[in-house]
């Protein structure tokens, strides 16, 4: 019994030494976020509000001695209610990570303050109000992931101070404005994420000091409203993976540069203002996966490159003026495209050389799907005018 009694009390002694080194205004500042954010409907609130060590709380890490809080680690936990302006209390953040709840109100200014921050990450909230502007003298952020809220406003200038910035992700907001001009002027960028946003204008010239663009690996920028050609500048981007353009009103023709872009892995271009033909150096895109093209008003047919791309997973071509015939090693090359995936419907007049092909188009589309695309056929424009010929007539020419 005495032993017991001995082990209960190191036991209480160990914690209150560990309750002891922390900081008391951080418990505070703590308690203040949990009831803001309505702690007691988390999915998870583990020793929160406790007399335990707040190191020892759901989603709250600290540095190796347990003195300060150093992380809040709360996505997916049905966050909701607000962030309060006395989360600067906590001056000793680095990682900030409420991904994926349902908060609510503006990013507060004093986020600006927080200068040991490195990841900031409110990913898909209800958050509204614009970026705050403080936002600059965060220097050594890494990580800015505030996409899928409604915010609104332009992107802030001062974002192009944080040299340190390797992921910036405003997709699926509200902002106005253009593609900002000094994305150029931060040099360890490998992740752009301006898709789903309201952003106009041309894409800008970055090609001044473009060398801090060598790291980028992602760059999406559709679903705006963005005008103008694709600026050559893209096309010297060598470690660059994913590019996403779609859904946009870009104009003049897919450049025959493309084919630089050795370690592409997804285009997507599709739903565009585009004219001619698909490049034949799209042929030296090896890497390639996916494939989107369609709904960009293409002309011409469909060069025999196209059968080089044997990573292919996912081709679509549909919705355009293609003419002439499917290649013939499309059958042979194209072995990864998964079923469902090849899409080629909704053309001026395009048709298969052989029944190797033939068969080949079925097996992905379905037995009907060489007869679909035949009956689809006659999508055609001259001009400012489009022709619609019967059906029975590519049948017949087929």
């Amino acid at each position: 019994m005495k032993n017991l009694v001995i082990l209960a009390f190191g036991v209480m002694f160990a914690f209150n030494t560990n309750a002891l080194a922390e900081i008391p205004e951080e418990r505070a500042v703590l308690i203040s976020f949990y009831n803001a954010t309505n702690g007691d409907n988390w999915k998870n609130n583990y020793n929160w509000k406790s007399t335990y060590s707040i190191c020892t709380w759901q989603g709250v890490s600290c540095d190796e001695n347990e003195y300060f809080v150093t992380g809040l680690f709360l996505g997916d936990n049905n966050l909701s209610g607000y962030i309060p302006s006395d989360i600067l209390g906590l001056e000793h953040l680095k990682s900030i990570m409420l991904l994926q709840n349902n908060l609510t109100g503006t990013i507060p200014n004093v986020i600006g303050d927080l200068e040991n921050l490195k990841i900031l990450s409110l990913f898909d909230n209800n958050l509204t109000g614009e970026i705050p502007s403080e936002i600059w003298n965060l220097e050594n952020l890494e990580i800015l992931n505030l996409g899928q809220n409604n915010l609104t406003g332009e992107i802030p200038s001062e974002i192009g101070d944080l040299e340190n910035l390797k992921t910036l992700n405003l997709s699926n907001n509200s902002l106005t404005g253009s593609i900002p001009n000094w994305l150029n002027e931060l040099p360890n960028l490998s992740w752009l994420f301006l898709h789903g946003n309201n952003l106009s204008g041309e894409i800008p010239n970055l090609s001044i000091y473009l060398e801090n663009l060598e790291n980028l690996e992602y760059l999406y920028l559709g679903n705006n409203n963005l005008t103008g050609s694709i600026p050559s500048w893209i096309g010297t981007l060598e470690n660059l993976k994913y590019l996403y353009l779609g859904n946009n009103n870009l104009t003049g023709s897919i450049p025959s540069w493309i084919g630089n872009l050795k370690n592409l892995k997804v285009l997507h271009l599709n739903k565009n203002n585009f004219v001619g033909p698909i490049p034949y150096a799209i042929g030296q895109l090896k890497n390639l996966e996916i494939l989107f093209l369609h709904k960009i008003n293409l002309t011409g047919s469909i060069p025999d490159s196209i059968t080089n791309l044997q990573n292919l997973k996912k081709l679509d071509l549909s919705f355009n003026n293609l003419t002439g015939l499917i290649p013939n090693h499309i059958y042979t090359n194209l072995t990864n495209i998964e079923e469902g995936e090849l899409k080629l419907t909704h053309n001026c007049s395009i048709s298969a050389p052989n029944e190797l092909v033939i068969n080949y188009i079925n097996g992905l589309m379905g037995s009907g799907g060489y007869q679909e695309i035949l009956d689809t056929n006659g999508n055609c424009n001259t001009g400012n005018t489009k022709v619609n010929m019967s059906p029975i007539y590519y049948l017949l020419l087929n």
